[in-house]
């Protein structure tokens, strides 16, 4: 009876293992990805990989938890699609940290829902993690929106200063023309990060772990040393008409972000 038991629960956690990644990261295609590289290739890889593997454990923990208070669910549901368009490696390791909450679960007998009533013991978390409550939403979600800079753009201008730009027209175009999900905040963050005045002084500290995302949201309106200030507008608002375009963004998008351009000068 006892081995019964024992089979049963193997077959349910391989099928929740399988149901899971298959459901829920079966979109995009490999073939899809923007860069098709195997390795990550840039100086800071084992940096970025453990980034990856701990923002895949946050989105999980997150969905445990049915995205409770924030606002900004669509942004984190988008996050492994965006991962997966980017870089297919970065996918898997994404997706490594996600299936580690599985298995934390699953190990204190905990079904797939923040509401069971079957957990046989606590729950041992991980990075910091407490449980479904205020402390670990302030953790993950803190963490989750600086996913995009930290981890899709860190990459690709690591990956190439020189194909930066085109590789972010390319990676906006993909999102943008996916039929399977709606990847439209994951695309203004993109275009409010690359456009903003500091993104160069930002991406170039090469400190991920200190840099927040309020450095690309603000403008430094109060920086008058900045000799360079008008040329920086301008090559603001050329990439970002440049955006508008190519249809990457939508015209109510373009003006606002012209306007706030324009506010700064």
């Amino acid at each position: 009876m006892k081995n019964f038991k024992l089979y049963s629960m193997v077959i349910i956690l391989f099928s929740l293992i399988i149901f899971s990644s298959f459901n829920l990261y079966a979109f995009p295609k490999k073939s899809s990805s923007l860069i098709k590289d195997k390795n990550l290739n840039i100086t800071k890889a084992d940096e970025l990989k453990e980034r990856l593997s701990i923002t895949g454990y946050y989105l999980g923990v997150a969905n445990f938890c049915s995205y409770q208070d924030t606002k900004e669910k669509e942004l984190y549901k988008s996050l492994k699609g965006v991962a997966a368009q980017t870089n297919w490696k970065m996918f898997l390791t994404l997706n490594q940290g996600w299936q580690l909450v599985e298995s934390d679960l699953w190990i204190a007998g905990h079904g797939w829902s923040g509401t069971s009533t079957w957990q046989q013991k606590p729950i041992q978390w991980r990075f910091s993690v407490t449980g479904c409550d205020p402390q670990t939403y302030d953790i993950i979600y803190n963490y989750l929106d600086e996913s995009v800079f930290k981890v899709i753009i860190y990459y690709l201008y690591n990956l190439s200063e020189e194909n930066f730009d085109q590789n972010i027209e390319t990676l906006l175009n993909l999102l943008k023309n996916d039929r399977k999900d709606d990847y439209s905040v994951a695309i203004n963050q993109i275009v409010t990060i690359v456009s903003d005045a500091n993104f160069e002084n930002n991406i170039q500290q090469n400190n991920i772990q200190e840099t927040t995302i309020e450095n690309y949201n603000a403008s430094d309106q109060n920086n008058e040393n900045n000799e360079n200030s008008e040329n920086s507008i301008d090559e603001r608002l050329m990439k970002l008409k440049k955006l508008f375009e190519k249809e990457l963004i939508s015209e109510e998008e373009y003006k606002k972000k012209k306007e706030e351009i324009l506010s700064e000068f």
